[in-house]
């Protein structure tokens, strides 16, 4: 490929000037650092040159037989408003050189100019060139990343016709609206509950300012604090400098608390302190740091048991909830399967350059599938078979064993479970079961268990300490 010959840091200069003298003294000097050079002894012909070629710099006299260097100045800058003109002036002509500065030109430099000025002038444009084609291109990839954003986190991501879901549709148009109301989005590990919190934020009109969120389940209480309110240098014995916390780092955005019925109770009356004032104090500070941001959290504990446990404060409840968006579960809107599954494999689609599809078959296998895991776990499969699978139709036989051949289904629960058991012990059941064999399918690996399952490791070690000597190798 030609363009690979050419050094990324090489520059066309054009240098328009009738007196042959000057321009061999300038290509001289300047072919030497590498840029390419090419010359013009007039207006219109430098006007043809870079009508067929584009340069980065061009060093113009002023002072040009019939096309003078004010009128090709602005043509260039008309045509090619990025190229950098520096206009050579004869002694005496600053308020020429000035008006030149107001049609565009970046510099000029007297004619019994220095090699050395003139490089350095030369050097200092190019550079100024280069620093604004990066700004330039910084803007342009904010502005495609905030675009991605706003596409990735709309209504018409997050699937459903459910009358739960369109519930739900409802609630966060309101809360989008409002722009200001604290919300608690609800929901089992798997239902999408960041994807929800990540729609509100970039949906509002917060949408161009920080969405921090914090997994409150996956820190000890003592980091966490940290991590939320920051900490002064010095404050305890690893503290070499100041950090700033979440709160502060959110600004004028949203802040999401993810898994905040995790937090200790210690914690959260410092939270609720803050919620209630609007400002913190980092560890080990002395003065109060005002915040801004929008508080969403979220939850797949019940927190109501966890209130009259004495394991969630009640104030910070009310705090939190002030708008409530429940997210159902995958086994309860099973409507909704055949358009996940049809979301999942387009987005695939375009990602790997693969076109796929699914027989009714195969899709009828997953709506008979419970689903602990939710819409992450259909994710995961849809992926996984996606993945593996050469075939462009998915069959039955492609989709994974656990799926095809439940060896504990609800309804095998169903026919033997015991009378007088209720339907949270029948469920905590089959949790623990397909647990069980979730892990021993893979050899007992945590981080391949926990993403084949669509949860996170810290909601199945979570589990794991709950069922405890219940689940054996």
């Amino acid at each position: 490929m030609i363009f690979g010959l050419i050094k990324e840091d090489m520059s066309n200069i054009l240098i328009v000037d009738d007196d042959s003298g000057i321009r061999k003294g300038i290509k001289l000097a300047l072919i030497k650092d590498g840029y390419i050079i090419e010359e013009a002894k007039t207006g219109p012909e430098a006007l043809n040159i870079i009508s067929k070629k584009y340069f980065n710099l061009i060093i113009s006299d002023l002072r040009l037989p019939g096309l003078d260097g004010i009128a090709l100045l602005e043509k260039i800058k008309d045509n090619h408003p990025s190229t950098i003109v520096i206009m050579i002036t004869a002694y005496g002509t600053l308020e020429t050189a000035m008006e030149a500065g107001k049609k565009g030109a970046y510099d000029f430099i007297e004619k019994n100019f220095t090699i050395e000025e003139l490089k350095f002038k030369v050097n200092k444009a190019l550079e100024s060139q280069k620093i604004q084609n990066e700004n330039i291109r910084l803007r342009e990839d904010k502005k495609y990343l905030q675009n991605q954003l706003e596409g990735k986190y709309n209504f018409n991501n997050m699937i459903g016709d459910h009358p739960s879901m369109r519930r739900v549709f409802n609630l966060m148009e309101k809360v989008i609206e409002d722009g200001e109301v604290t919300v608690l989005i609800r929901g089992e590990s798997g239902t999408g509950k960041e994807i929800a919190a990540r729609t509100i934020h970039y949906q509002g009109y917060r949408k161009n300012r920080p969405f921090i969120a914090v997994d409150c389940a996956s820190l000890p209480a003592n980091l966490l604090e940290s991590e939320l309110f920051g900490h002064e240098k010095g404050a305890f014995t690893d503290a070499h400098s100041q950090k700033l916390g979440k709160f502060e780092i959110a600004s004028e955005g949203t802040i999401f608390l993810d898994e905040i019925g995790d937090m200790s109770i210690e914690l959260q009356a410092k939270l609720l302190r803050t919620l209630q004032e609007r400002e913190f104090y980092r560890l080990g500070g002395t003065k109060p740091v005002k915040f801004k941001a929008r508080v969403i959290s979220a939850t797949s504990t019940n927190i109501e048991k966890d209130i009259i446990e004495n394991k969630f404060r009640q104030d910070l409840y009310y705090r939190l909830n002030v708008i409530s968006i429940p997210l159902p579960p995958l086994r309860e809107k099973k409507e909704d399967i055949p358009s996940l599954v049809s979301y999942f494999l387009n987005i695939l689609s375009l990602e790997k350059g693969k076109n796929m599809t699914i027989t009714k078959n195969a899709l009828d296998i997953l709506q008979k599938h419970d689903w602990p895991g939710n819409v992450r776990e259909l994710k995961n499969v849809i992926e996984q078979v996606f993945v593996l699978t050469d075939k462009n139709n998915i069959m039955p036989e492609d989709l994974p064993d656990y799926i095809i051949f439940p060896k504990a289904s609800s309804w095998n629960y169903f026919n033997s479970i015991e009378e007088g058991k209720n339907y949270k012990t029948i469920i905590k059941e089959i949790e623990k079961d397909l647990i069980g064999q979730y892990l021993k399918k893979y050899d007992y690996n945590i981080s391949l268990t926990a993403k084949t399952m669509g949860v996170s490791r810290e909601m199945l070690h979570k589990k794991l300490k709950e069922y405890k000597e219940q689940i054996k190798r």
